[in-house]
């Protein structure tokens, strides 16, 4: 069965697979997470690639205030870098480096 990907920027299963288990857990005593954080991490690189600004997401990504907060808590706790170094390694694994 071939992969559904709305958009080019959309993470797909390998990457995914990849990035996942980095991600932290929700935070203790709060509101339980309602989104997944695929999604999320779609929206983010949606933002990224596309140039628009977060008022302008497709309405099928998560709200812009949402999408926004969970880039900025990644940025600063160093998830973000963290993933993409993993991402990176995988990439120069599979090419024989």
């Amino acid at each position: 069965m071939a992969e559904c990907r709305a958009y080019p920027s959309d993470l797909t299963a390998a990457q995914w697979k990849i990035i996942e288990p980095l991600l932290p857990p929700p935070k203790p005593g709060g509101r339980p997470r309602t989104t997944r954080l695929r999604e999320l991490v779609n929206a983010v690189f949606y933002l990224r690639r596309s140039g628009c600004s977060g008022r302008t997401l497709p309405h099928e990504l998560p709200p812009c205030g949402m999408v926004q907060y969970y880039a900025r808590w990644w940025r600063l706790d160093g998830t973000w870098e963290q993933a993409m170094n993993a991402w990176a390694e995988q990439v120069r694994r599979q090419s024989g480096h």
